[in-house]
Formats: structure tokens, C-alpha cells, sequence
């Protein structure tokens, strides 16, 4: 029995790139590799109606794909994991659907397939600096705080073993992180070498208020450094006080102030600002855990499946 791959492909307000995505994908597994495969479009609740309509159109042209559309926008990581919880693949695939990962790539994701994921890298990437600048950002916090190897270039065009991604589906959460998620369950990543192509149709639709939201979900929900920052923020505070106090009382013992009472509030002030952030970092991080805990609202809801 061949192995099957699954391609999962998040959609939102695409139209003019997705038949022709399918042309490619099916080029690649019926005529060069011979292998089975599926493939998996996830609508996620896209403003533009003609998304789901191409969709639907490409579904009744094509018996190897399946669509699927959200009940609202969830964002790209549900969007995924709503697919990854209908794939039947051995492996599963996931790409954009702005024809940027080149489907001609796969092959060479194949011949990797012993590891857990192979995660296609980039020499030059088609992107706007303000895109390569949060990339930069997201990377250095990634490797910092999320066991990510320094040697492994990340990107959306990946592909994972079963197994991985089934532990990922047994992770609840309401602000999933699948990249983070691959850290914390495997450290057997390898990349291959493929083309970032410019973009063919349209804009996209990531733009930096998108970008800066995935930040924000990878630093809170993902990471502790705000939690850690806070504590190291109030710790210093806390050691200026003390300096900037005896400056105060050495001051006052000159004779340098002749306020009344201005020493000890400016002393208490400032110590006592210091402890109060310290201590709110310290109730955040049990905050955090226990949110993480109960938190039980879905990643995902499915409106339709065809």
C-alpha cells in the first residue's frame, strides 16, 4: 500500500492562483512521483465570496480535493489545524495558496521524509523589508525561548510525519502556534533548499497589522519573555531605588534639601514601584499557567465540508 500525502492549504479571499495550484500539485504527484495524495483547502471565512465559489468549482473538477470553510476567521494557525484534523496522509504538507511555494519543491521534501519535519528554506525571499524585519524578530524569539535550533530556517512550506501531527491536535488551545508546537515536540527538523517566487496574483493579504497579531499571540501565549521582561524590568527598578534613596538620604544629611518630608516619599516611591512591577511579573507567570490550563475554546469551527 503506497504512502499518501496530504496537502493542506489555507485560503483567504484567494481566487486566481488556486486552480492552478492544483494543476501544479497534481503535475507533481501523478506524472513525476506516481504517489497518492490529497489535497485540502480550508477556507478561512474569507470576506471575499468568490473564495468559496472557486473552491466549490475546483472541488466538482478535481476528486483529489477536499474544501472546507470556517465558521469565521480563525487565522492561519486554526485554519491549519482544521485541516490537519481532516487529512488522512502519512505525511501532511502545508503551503500558501499565492503560488510563492512552488509545489515542484516537494520532491525534495520527500526524499527527507525519514525526519519528523522538512521544512523548505529560502536563500532570497520575495518579501517587503517590514516583512523581513518581523521575520527577524519572530526568528530571534523562536531560537531564544522556544528550543528552536539555531541551524533550522523556518517557513510555512513544511512537511510532517504523522505522528507529530497528531500530538499537535491533542494540544488545546484558543491561540494555537504550530511552529512552536514542532519545537516542543520534535528536535528532528531538517530544511531543503527551494524558490520563494514573486507574488503572481493580487496582494497579500498578510499585512503588518496580521504579521504584528501572530507576533503578539507567539510572545503571550507562546513564550514567557513579556512575563520575564516585566520581572527584569521591576528588579532593576527596585535596585535604582535603593541608589537613587541613599542619594536622597545622603542629600538630606548634607543639608541639600530643605523640603520637609521629601526624602522618605521619594524613597518609598520609587521602592515600592519597583516591587509592585516585580510582583505583577511574578503573579503573571501564575496568571499564565493557569490560563493555559482551563483555556478550552476551540481552535477552529468547520461551517461546511465538501
Amino acid at each position: 500500500m503506497s504512502e499518501l500525502y496530504s496537502i493542506v492549504i489555507p485560503v483567504y479571499n484567494s481566487t486566481k492562483s488556486l486552480e492552478e495550484l492544483v494543476e501544479q500539485i497534481k503535475d507533481v504527484f501523478e506524472n513525476q512521483l506516481k504517489l497518492d495524495y490529497e489535497i485540502i483547502f480550508v477556507d478561512d471565512h474569507s470576506p471575499n465570496p468568490q473564495s468559496w465559489e472557486t473552491l466549490k468549482q475546483i472541488r466538482q473538477k478535481y476528486e483529489k480535493v477536499t474544501i472546507v470553510q470556517l465558521m469565521r476567521n480563525f487565522g492561519k494557525e486554526g485554519a491549519l489545524l482544521a485541516g490537519f484534523s481532516l487529512a488522512k496522509g502519512d505525511y501532511i504538507i502545508t503551503m500558501d495558496d499565492d503560488l510563492q511555494h512552488s509545489p515542484y519543491d516537494i520532491p525534495k521534501m520527500i526524499e527527507k521524509k525519514d525526519h519528523d519535519v522538512v521544512i523548505v528554506a529560502f536563500k532570497k525571499k520575495q518579501h517587503t523589508f517590514m516583512q523581513r524585519l518581523t521575520s527577524e524578530m519572530r526568528s530571534w524569539v523562536e531560537i531564544k525561548y522556544m528550543r528552536r535550533p539555531r541551524h533550522i530556517k523556518m517557513t510555512p512550506f513544511k512537511m510532517i510525519r504523522r505522528s507529530v501531527v497528531e500530538q499537535i491536535l491533542s494540544i488545546r488551545s484558543a491561540y494555537p502556534f504550530i511552529t512552536g508546537y514542532l519545537y516542543y515536540i520534535t528536535q528532528d527538523l531538517v530544511n531543503v533548499w527551494g524558490t520563494h517566487y514573486p507574488r503572481k496574483y493580487d496582494k497579500s493579504n498578510f499585512n503588518i497589522r496580521r504579521r504584528w497579531l501572530v507576533f503578539l499571540n507567539l510572545l503571550i501565549n507562546n513564550t514567557p519573555f513579556l512575563l520575564k521582561a516585566m520581572i527584569n524590568i521591576g528588579f532593576i527598578i527596585t535596585i535604582l531605588s535603593f541608589i537613587t534613596g541613599i542619594i536622597f538620604i545622603i542629600r538630606r544629611i548634607l543639608g541639600l534639601v530643605s523640603l520637609p518630608g521629601w526624602t522618605s516619599i521619594i524613597v518609598l516611591l520609587t521602592f515600592l514601584s519597583g516591587v509592585i512591577i516585580l510582583f505583577l511579573g511574578i503573579i503573571g507567570e501564575y496568571l499564565i499557567r493557569i490560563l493555559n490550563n482551563v483555556e478550552n475554546k476551540p481552535a477552529f469551527v468547520i461551517k461546511q465540508k465538501i
